[in-house]
Parts: structure tokens; C-alpha cells; sequence
């Protein structure tokens, strides 16, 4: 996330995320209330939990294709290695 900076006038801007524009696509009055929610407003327990679960899961995602590029990178070198190996044996036999 780009950290917060100063807009026109003073007032606070930051990138607008494509999730943000897709819930105002969807619901004008939900991305307001999201943006800006009322001074009372506690949001709900299983609402935070369902957000927590969302962070937990795709960090596992993003983890896990972490791990999977590597692994590909990793047997990619292993497979040029052992190709460089091949060609430098038949030159030298």
C-alpha cells in the first residue's frame, strides 16, 4: 500500500484499490459507508473474523506460490546445469 499523502486542499489521498471500485460499481451507499461509516459504528464480530480469514488465506496463498516459483526456478537451474554437463561431456569425449 502507497502510503497516505497530502492531496488538493489538505485532504488525504491514496490509490484507489480495484476492490474499492468494484464495491462502488456494486453499491454506492456500501463503499460510502465503508469509506466514511458513522461516529457509533462497531463493526461485528464475525465480520472481523470473516476479514482475518480473508488475510490468513491469502498470505497462505501467496506463501505457497512463493514456494512454488522457487521450486520451479530451482529445478529449471538444475536442468541447465545438467544440460551444460551433457554438452561438456560429448565435446570432451
Amino acid at each position: 500500500m502507497v502510503p497516505e499523502r497530502d492531496g488538493p486542499a489538505g485532504i488525504n489521498a491514496e490509490w484507489i484499490k480495484a476492490s474499492s471500485i468494484s464495491t462502488f460499481v456494486y453499491c454506492e451507499m456500501k463503499y460510502r459507508l465503508n469509506v466514511s461509516p458513522p461516529e457509533d459504528y462497531v463493526e461485528p464480530a464475525a465480520v472481523i473474523y470473516r476479514k482475518s480469514a480473508g488475510v490468513r488465506y491469502h498470505r497462505r496463498k501467496g506463501i505457497l506460490l512463493g514456494l512454488r516459483v522457487a521450486a520451479q526456478r530451482l529445478i529449471l537451474l538444475a536442468a541447465l546445469l545438467l544440460i551444460s554437463v551433457g554438452v561438456a561431456v560429448w565435446f570432451l569425449h
